[in-house]
């Protein structure tokens, strides 16, 4: 006996003897007598070749609530949020002035890092306080110095700027990944490679220094391990935070005010973001010494010069925590309470030799490196436009009950859209590979 003509063990007809396609209806409502008729008017069109439900409409039989909900119900569409990126190549510091740019973004960006820095600041101050009492029993006044627990609060103040500079990022419209860099992202590869072209500079400046400077008194101390992690763990965190916080929000906000679309109006900006925010950081490291407020003004100004020249905040990064990290190698092992005794005459023009040399000559070899790999420096994010807007959506089908088939869009292979009977899978046939041309189907092929 065949396989398709095999008997039917539970009275359905088989496969030969299926008639055309007919069209369903939905059972009957709760109440409605037997055999009322139905209007198809209430249908929607269907896809072509699709065969109709049947549903009641209100001038006959009243559609079940639980029906009328499923057919009117739809997804809603997706709103990207809108976003303002530039439209025309652009550095660094101009990626804030765009075509929908408005100044008073700028005050609240400022109001916004303000409040978020010393709110930060206060909390890790006291932050610093507990660690200290919690390490010896007893909180030191204000005038006796630098603390293990303080230099510990004032990094992670510091650090605290990251999240709040991606955060002021959102007030002109921009996702946050975009304050790293103009490629939307913070570039790992080239900021180590950036350590690495760093650190032989500072290596041969800590050599130099160590034979030729004072030679203090190393020592461990109650605070030596504390000290150690706190140097390793937040140094480098702290010093990006400088750098989001000056050679990104501020250096942006006041180059925003200068359109970006000459050359000369770009490099003004970049004299003017570049002036403001370096005067900016030294204000931030307090010194009352004429001499370290010219050490910070141009180690700031070297950082936004990287900045325009490799497009992000990576080489600035990596340059100042290579900086700080070999200034405070020896911290630990040192008196370190006089560390922020920076009153006048506490340095000397010798500073600006010592301090600035290896920094002109690592922004010499991250410039020709930046050159030499092609790292992005300009990009206009926002010329491609929009994204092109989500297809409609459409409505939902209500849920066909058991045994009942909904739209169908092919010929019915039997007298309904079921599965075949139980037991009756039909004969194997090979379908070949997939992506395989019908009728070229080489067997044993790989």
């Amino acid at each position: 006996m065949s396989e398709n003509n095999h008997p039917q063990s539970d009275g359905t007809p088989g496969p030969s003897q299926w008639g055309p396609p007919q069209p369903r209806q939905l059972p009957e409502p709760a109440g409605v007598p037997h055999g009322l008729p139905v209007s198809d008017s209430s249908v929607s069109s269907a896809p072509a070749g699709a065969a109709r439900l049947q549903y009641p409409t209100s001038g006959s039989t009243p559609v079940p609530a639980r029906d009328q909900a499923a057919m009117a119900w739809q997804y809603a569409p997706y709103l990207p949020a809108e976003r303002d990126l530039p439209t025309r190549p652009t550095h660094y510091h101009g990626f804030w002035r765009t075509e929908k740019w408005r100044w008073w973004r700028v005050l609240l960006a400022a109001a916004v890092t303000l409040a978020g820095f010393f709110g930060t600041g206060f909390a890790f101050g006291l932050f610093g306080y507990a660690i200290d009492f919690a390490r010896t029993g007893k909180i030191d006044g204000p005038g006796t110095g630098l603390t293990a627990g303080l230099f510990l609060g004032n990094n992670l103040a510091l650090a605290s700027l990251i999240p709040i500079a991606l955060l002021v990022s959102l007030v002109f419209r921009q996702p946050m990944r975009w304050m790293s860099s103009v490629t939307g992202r913070f570039r790992w590869r080239w900021f180590g490679a950036c350590l690495a072209w760093c650190l032989p500079f500072w290596i041969v400046l800590a050599t130099l220094t160590s034979l030729v400077g004072e030679k203090g008194e190393l020592a461990m101390h109650k605070d030596t391990v504390f000290m150690i992690f706190a140097v390793l763990l937040t140094t480098p965190l702290q010093c990006v935070g400088e750098e989001f916080l000056c050679r990104g929000i501020v250096n942006r906000g006041v180059a925003s005010f200068f359109p970006q679309t000459t050359r000369l109006l770009q490099v003004l900006s970049a004299i003017a973001g570049g002036a403001v925010s370096s005067v900016v950081f030294m204000l931030l490291h307090n010194a009352g010494d004429v001499w370290l407020n010219v050490n910070y003004f141009l180690f700031a100004s070297i950082g936004c010069y990287l900045g325009w020249v490799t497009g992000g905040l990576e080489a600035s990064s990596a340059m100042h925590i290579i900086n700080n990290l070999t200034a405070m190698a020896t911290l630990p092992f040192t008196d370190f309470s006089g560390m922020f005794n920076r009153e006048a005459g506490s340095s000397s023009p010798a500073i600006l030799l010592i301090d600035l040399t290896p920094v002109v000559l690592a922004a010499i070899v991250l410039t020709w490196r930046a050159h030499r790999k092609k790292i992005t420096n300009v990009s206009a994010p926002g010329a491609a436009g929009p994204t092109a807007p989500p297809a409609p959506a459409q409505p939902i089908q209500p849920p066909a009950p058991y045994g009942q088939p909904g739209w169908t869009t092919g010929p019915q292979q039997g007298p309904s859209q079921e599965y075949p009977p139980q037991g009756y899978w039909g004969p194997r046939q090979f379908l070949g590979r997939v992506g395989a041309v019908p009728g070229r189907i080489r067997w044993g092929s790989a």
